[in-house]
C-alpha cells in the first residue's frame, strides 16, 4: 500500500469529519520499513490542533519499535507543551515492514471510540489489499473471503444482546447479501427507563459504505448521554456527517425506536421512509406507519419529526429492511412484498419475538428457495411483555 488508492481516500477523508466529532485531532497512515518510517496519508481533524509528528514519537520510549501487531497508546506533549494521547493501530504486519493507524487526541481514547478505530484501520487493510485492477480475481480468493469474515466478525460484536431489556421483548435478525455491508443493528438504555433501538440500512456494498455505517453507529453512541429525542438525533447525526454522506454513493436509512420500559411510551423517527408495522393486540390489527402522515413526511428526508404512540402488553413493533420485501423468488420475477410479510406477520403475532423473527426468515426461504439475496434483510420486532 504504497500509494493512496481512490477508496482508501474516501474512507480517509470522510473519517476527518467523524473524527472530529469524536474529539480525534489528528489521523496520520505511516509505513515502516525495517527502521525508516514514512507518512502516506495525514489529515487534522479539529482546526488548530497541533499534532506530534512521527519523528517526535518515535523519541517516546513506549513507540513500538517491533512488528507485534498489537495495538499500542502512548501520551507525550505537542509542541505547544499540550498533553496529548496517541493511539497506534496496526493495519497490516511482518517481519520487514507494517502500516500503522496512529491517532491523536487531547481526551483519552474511550472504550466507545476504539471499537470504530480498529473498524477504521480493517477497512483500510482489506481497501489495500484488494483495490488493484486485478480485483474480480482476488475478490475471489479464499484470502479475501476470509479477511471479509474476519471484518464481519469485528461488526457483530458490536451488535447488541437484547435480553437485558425489562418488560420487552426484543427478537432480531441480520442476514447479508455480501461480506462487506455498513448496515447494523444497536440498542443501549439512555437511562434507566428509556432503550433506545438504532437500525441502520446503507444500500452500498464498498469500502466507503462500511465505513458510513461504523461512523453513524459510533456518533449515535457517543451522543447518547445528550438524550435527543429520535427526530433530533437523525437531524444532529446527519448534519454531523453530511462529508461522509456525501462521500457514500449509497442510500443510507436510519431508524431509531425509543421506548419507556415502566410506561409503554414510544417515540420513532427516521431518515427515509419508515418502514415499521404496529400491531395493536387490543384492536387485532396492524397498521404500517410508514403510511401516516408522518411517515409520508420522513420519506423525503428533508423532515424531521416523531411519531409517538402507546405501546401496551402484547402489542408489537416491527422494523424490515428493504432488503426483505424486495427479495426475489427463484425465477425472479416477482418479489417477497409486503403483502407476503404481513400475513406471515399476523398468523404469529402471538409468538415470542425471537420465534416471529425466525418465522419471517423462514417465510422468505420458503418464497426465494433460498436463492441468494439482492440486499440484506434486517428484522426487528420489539413486544410488549407486561408492566416493567
Amino acid at each position: 500500500m504504497n500509494d493512496i488508492s481512490p477508496q482508501i481516500k474516501d474512507i480517509t477523508d470522510s473519517f476527518v469529519s467523524s473524527g472530529r466529532r469524536l474529539s480525534i485531532g489528528h489521523v496520520e497512515i505511516i509505513t515502516r520499513q525495517e527502521e525508516a518510517y514514512q507518512s502516506i496519508y495525514s489529515a487534522t481533524c479539529i482546526e488548530n490542533f497541533n499534532p506530534i509528528t512521527v519523528d517526535e514519537l518515535r523519541k517516546n520510549p513506549d513507540f513500538p519499535t517491533d512488528n507485534s501487531g498489537e495495538n499500542r497508546e502512548l501520551k507525550g506533549k505537542n509542541s505547544k507543551n499540550q498533553d496529548i494521547h496517541i493511539l497506534m493501530i496496526p493495519v497490516t504486519s511482518d517481519d520487514n515492514s507494517s502500516v500503522i493507524c496512529v491517532f491523536q487526541s487531547t481526551a483519552p481514547f474511550d472504550k466507545e471510540k476504539l471499537p470504530f478505530l480498529q473498524f477504521f484501520a480493517a477497512m483500510i487493510d482489506i481497501t489495500g489489499k484488494y483495490s488493484i485492477k486485478d480485483a474480480s480475481t482476488i475478490r475471489g480468493s479464499d484470502r479475501y473471503k476470509k479477511d471479509l469474515i474476519n471484518m464481519r466478525d469485528m461488526q457483530a460484536k458490536l451488535f447488541p444482546k437484547f435480553n437485558v431489556v425489562r418488560g420487552f421483548q426484543i427478537g432480531s435478525a441480520f442476514l447479508p447479501a455480501e461480506l462487506m455491508s455498513g448496515n447494523f443493528i444497536d440498542g443501549f438504555y439512555l437511562d434507566e427507563n428509556i432503550y433506545q433501538v438504532v437500525v441502520c440500512d446503507v444500500s452500498g456494498y464498498d469500502a466507503a459504505s462500511t465505513f458510513a455505517g461504523a461512523a453513524i453507529r459510533t456518533l449515535i453512541r457517543s451522543e447518547a448521554s445528550k438524550k435527543m429525542t429520535p427526530s433530533v438525533l437523525i437531524e444532529t447525526i446527519t448534519m454531523k456527517l453530511k462529508n461522509i454522506i456525501a462521500v457514500v454513493h449509497a442510500l443510507i436509512y436510519i431508524s431509531v425506536f425509543q421506548f419507556n420500559i415502566k410506561t409503554g411510551k414510544t417515540m420513532i423517527s427516521s431518515y427515509g421512509p419508515l418502514m415499521t408495522l404496529f400491531y395493536n393486540k387490543k384492536k387485532n390489527g396492524y397498521a404500517n406507519l410508514g403510511t401516516t402522515e408522518v411517515g409520508r413526511l420522513l420519506a423525503k428526508r428533508i423532515f424531521y419529526k416523531d411519531l409517538s404512540l402507546m405501546m401496551e402488553p402484547g402489542d408489537i413493533l416491527l422494523y424490515y429492511s428493504n432488503g426483505m420485501i424486495n427479495a426475489s423468488n427463484e425465477t425472479g420475477k416477482e418479489q417477497y412484498g409486503e403483502s407476503n410479510l404481513y400475513a406471515s406477520f399476523m398468523k404469529q403475532k402471538e409468538s415470542s419475538s425471537t420465534d416471529l423473527v425466525h418465522t419471517l426468515i423462514e417465510s422468505l426461504n420458503d418464497y426465494t428457495n433460498y436463492s441468494p439475496l439482492e440486499a440484506d434483510v434486517i428484522l426487528i420486532a420489539i413486544k410488549r411483555e407486561a408492566q416493567a
